[in-house]
């Protein structure tokens, strides 16, 4: 059954046909700090993310806080991005991911796809 919202979304349909479920859109924008944080939470129903370095300086991201600063994936400033789906990455994309900023606090964008 389709949600009113995506009535006549061809995309939509499409998504939910090979998944299997519906789904739906969680985005925000926060600043990235020089201490270790978590930028997702562990989630067995997100299905795909992607986060976009909007500010200036690096930050790094990794599935282990422990390897964090110095051993995570390197986002460059001003677009830098990571993403991870499902029908890629397998149940890794349901893991929390931590961040943090190397060198000044950075604005990131986060975005998730999230099976109801």
């Amino acid at each position: 059954m389709i949600e009113n919202r995506f009535e006549g979304s061809r995309a939509y349909e499409v998504g939910a046909r090979v998944l299997g479920v519906r789904t739906t859109l969680r985005v925000r924008s926060f600043e990235l700090g020089i201490l270790v944080e978590q930028v997702l939470p562990e989630n067995p129903r997100r299905l795909g993310w992607t986060v976009s370095n909007r500010g200036g300086y690096y930050i790094e991201l990794s599935h282990d806080r422990a390897l964090l600063p110095g051993g995570g994936l390197l986002l460059t400033g001003e677009g830098g991005s990571a993403s991870m789906v499902v029908t890629e990455d397998g149940e890794t994309v349901g893991y929390a991911v931590y961040g943090v900023a190397v060198g000044s606090p950075s604005t990131i964008y986060v975005m998730e796809v999230v099976g109801l």
